[in-house]
């Protein structure tokens, strides 16, 4: 994993301010957008240990978390959803990031090397995701933030 996902998934773990998050998701890397979608399926899956009040307060972003851990919606979708302001998740990625990491660490953050071989424009051509199949590339449908 690359070093700068990793310290700005640690640093919005820790930000309290909601404006900086949202700032730093504005400009922030397609991969640690997919790594809060990935943290979002850990805490929803039940792989992550919580408290109640922890719980009570995600029971406030249900619909948030439907889309982050969707699999039909695309990953632009989930970054439009992430970005906006009506929807007020930003205040929730700072709890939930915390919480997962402090549960089972680092290991739910993207990859950079395998998200960039799929994600890139030349897997896209017809006829690229068998290539991909038979090199045992993961296919974009794991790549769009669902993993």
């Amino acid at each position: 994993m690359g070093k700068v996902t990793k310290h700005t998934i640690k640093y919005l773990a820790d930000c309290d301010d909601s404006n900086v998050v949202r700032t730093i998701l504005q400009h922030t890397s397609s991969k640690v957008i997919k790594s809060i979608c990935n943290a979002a399926a850990n805490a929803t899956s039940g792989d992550v240990g919580m408290s109640k009040k922890l719980r009570i307060h995600f029971d406030l972003y249900r619909r948030a978390f439907k889309v982050l851990i969707s699999r039909t919606l695309n990953f632009t979708y989930k970054r439009r959803y992430i970005m906006s302001n009506r929807n007020q998740v930003h205040k929730l990625i700072p709890p939930l990031l915390s919480c997962v990491l402090d549960s089972i660490g680092t290991t739910f953050i993207i990859n950079d090397v395998n998200v960039s071989k799929v994600c890139s424009n030349e897997s896209k051509r017809a006829g690229s995701y068998q290539r991909e199949k038979d090199k045992g590339i993961r296919s974009r449908a794991e790549c769009s933030g669902e993993d």
